[in-house]
């Protein structure tokens, strides 16, 4: 499809935009992630309070404008601004940060009428690492190692990914090899997965068994094979 690039010049002291949050939705976390890391100002932007890292930086910190220490003492994160909704029977319920299953933390706050939910407001950013800036000042090959090591279940993603920003800022168009290559890696990745169900299955590891198996059809069934640059082969990712 067809891209609209739009640029605009700030002004380095006090840099601000307009938001595209109130005309498209999608845009909101990009702009609270670059007025976290960046300090860029979205005025007209929904949202209150940090995204990321929450109170461990200063009001004044933005580690991508600038290198930003880490603190010694991260204060308590108990003066989050959540939207309240007023009426005498409503009930706000908490849920999080802390989940009983694996997915990434994340405070849910429930306001609801009986059975009719009015409003659920998502806070994350708990486990926000800093990968860009520890990213910064490193060579092609030290970028692709971070990438591909630093979240096991994207790995091929995030290298594919970096591989790409780097032939594009040094304008190299990569040989439909390589690109052949990469396509057939998501399927290289699996098969450890997979070739651990043998021997888990006579063993009281059922779960274990059940989830390899379950990769396996993912990875060889006919709906998940596809053909990447005339080369068949099947993507888990």
């Amino acid at each position: 499809g067809d891209y609209l690039l739009l640029r605009a010049e700030l002004d380095s002291a006090n840099p601000a935009l307009p938001s595209l949050t109130p005309h498209f939705a999608g845009a909101a976390r990009g702009e609270r992630g670059w007025h976290d890391l960046l300090g860029v100002v979205f005025v007209g932007h929904p949202a209150r309070g940090r995204w990321l890292r929450h109170q461990a930086w200063g009001e004044d910190d933005y580690p991508l404008a600038a290198p930003t220490p880490a603190p010694a003492h991260t204060p308590a994160d108990t003066t989050y601004p959540f939207a309240r909704v007023a009426g005498g029977a409503v009930h706000e319920v908490a849920v999080g940060p802390i989940h009983a299953g694996i997915i990434e933390p994340g405070h849910f706050r429930f306001a609801s009428v009986g059975e009719r939910a009015l409003q659920l407001e998502l806070r994350l950013g708990y486990v926000h690492r800093g990968v860009q800036r520890i990213a910064c000042g490193r060579d092609a090959a030290g970028l692709l190692r971070l990438a591909a090591r630093v979240s096991g279940d994207s790995a091929v993603a995030h290298a594919w990914a970096a591989a790409m920003a780097l032939e594009h800022a040094a304008g190299i168009t990569p040989p439909a090899r390589a690109l052949a290559l990469r396509a057939c890696w998501p399927s290289v990745s699996a098969w450890p997965i997979i070739s651990a169900m043998p021997p888990a299955s006579p063993t009281t590891s059922v779960s274990v068994s059940r989830t390899c198996n379950s990769a396996r059809c993912a990875s060889a069934g006919s709906g998940a094979a596809r053909r990447c640059s005339g080369i068949a082969c099947c993507s888990m990712y």
